[in-house]
């Protein structure tokens, strides 16, 4: 990262630990393992049976990982539906950034980049305080901006 991110309030994440959110096992002892953000997981690591359960915890999660000074990130699911619920059940002030997985278009990101600015000031959180970091998984997802 150059110097003018850094300037310009860009984190600086070296390390970052993925936790599924419904782990409360895991949760609970993230926080010692001296991560510089740690990546509540409502995609890949929770069984679909489990994805309510995820969502009801993560703000929870949330808030034990930060509790000494890691940022707190939400990994939501690909899916749209799936999405749009993570987004309701995480958009708190102790998340600092949501990671999406499988990007495949800059629209895709722009959508749910509405859908943040909706929900943050519907919770009185201050516009623009939640970041977005789109993973890319396929070679497709570079070409579509």
């Amino acid at each position: 990262m150059t110097r003018n991110a850094i300037e310009s309030g860009f984190p600086l994440w070296h390390s970052m630990l993925f936790i599924p959110a419904h782990r409360e096992d895991f949760v609970s002892k993230a926080h010692k393992r001296g991560a510089d953000a740690y990546v509540l997981d409502l995609e890949d690591s929770v069984p679909e049976g489990q994805k309510g359960e995820a969502r009801q915890a993560v703000v929870n999660a949330a808030e034990t990982v930060a509790q000494e000074g890691a940022a707190a990130l939400v990994r939501i699911n690909q899916a749209l539906r799936l999405a749009v619920r993570d987004l309701e059940a995480c958009i708190h002030p102790a998340v600092q950034a949501i990671v999406v997985p499988k990007v495949v278009s800059g629209a895709q990101l722009q959508g749910l980049s509405e859908l943040i600015d909706e929900l943050e000031a519907e919770r009185g959180i201050a516009a623009g305080k939640i970041r977005l970091i789109a993973q890319i998984e396929c070679v497709h997802g570079l070409s579509n901006h």
